[in-house]
């Protein structure tokens, strides 16, 4: 059994995967989850031999896809990774070190996240990326999936570095964000939300007022300038847009 293996699920990562591979080659298992994809990923990662390739249609968004890979992976401890994000080497030697101990069951990041040309770090630990196989379970969350870990959690120190693709420029983001509103909405909806004016109250007014000040505010944008500004007035859509589009899909049951 490996010490460890990572996880990932892909889409059409052909200008990624390379890279991400590569980076990773002190890792015995690679557990990698394909959503149809219609570029050269699945054939370029088939030529690593630590990369075991699983071909699966995401359905029902980001959190049961994640927990499907985890489900094949073999190693006692589990580092969820997306194709789009680097670790350094000083970040792989505490990872190494860290989890060669038995003080804890999982293990939080902070990101170096590249935004519209700048990176902005996060301004705490809050990524739960690392953990004991075992101890460890995905969310049904169609987007903002969570891991939940049974036992003691500890940080690690290097960040995580994230070149983001949806945030490389305006029309990726927005691409982005439809895609992460629809499972959303799906999500709502399967759930059994309704659609009322006071909902249309909640995700239309105080919702994008209460991200707008959450991203800007608490999470220190301001100090981004220009590049904060967009990035907060670009989150405060996506409620009322998921809103919208659970409204579509009421519709649509009548």
């Amino acid at each position: 059994m490996p010490l460890l293996s990572v996880i990932v699920i892909t889409r059409n990562e052909e200008k990624n995967i390379k890279e991400f591979l590569d980076m990773l080659s002190w890792v015995e298992e690679i557990v990698l989850v394909d959503d149809e994809s219609t570029d050269r990923t699945v054939q370029i990662a088939s030529t690593y031999p630590n990369v075991k390739i699983f071909k699966r249609r995401m359905k029902n968004g980001f959190g049961p896809q994640k927990q499907y890979a985890l489900e094949q992976a073999t190693g006692e401890w589990v580092l969820v990774l997306d194709c789009d994000e680097r670790i350094t080497e000083k970040c792989k030697e505490e990872i190494l070190k860290k989890i060669s101990f038995h003080q804890y069951d999982g293990f939080y990041f902070l990101r170096k996240n590249m935004i519209f040309g700048k990176f902005i770090s996060d301004y705490k630990p809050r990524a739960l990326r690392l953990f004991r196989r075992r101890k460890g379970k995905f969310t049904d969350a169609g987007v903002h999936e969570n891991v939940i870990v049974k036992g003691k959690i500890g940080v690690i120190n290097e960040p995580i570095i994230h070149y983001s693709r949806s945030t490389e420029n305006i029309e990726n983001y927005i691409d982005t964000l439809n895609l992460y509103t629809l499972f959303s909405a799906q999500e709502m909806f399967a759930k059994g939300r309704k659609v009322s004016s006071f909902g249309f109250f909640l995700y239309f007014i105080l919702y994008p007022i209460y991200i707008f000040l959450r991203v800007f505010l608490f999470k220190k944008f301001y100090a981004k300038g220009i590049v904060g500004i967009v990035l907060a007035t670009l989150r405060m859509f996506e409620g009322v847009i998921g809103y919208f589009k659970l409204w579509e899909l009421s519709r649509k049951d009548i």
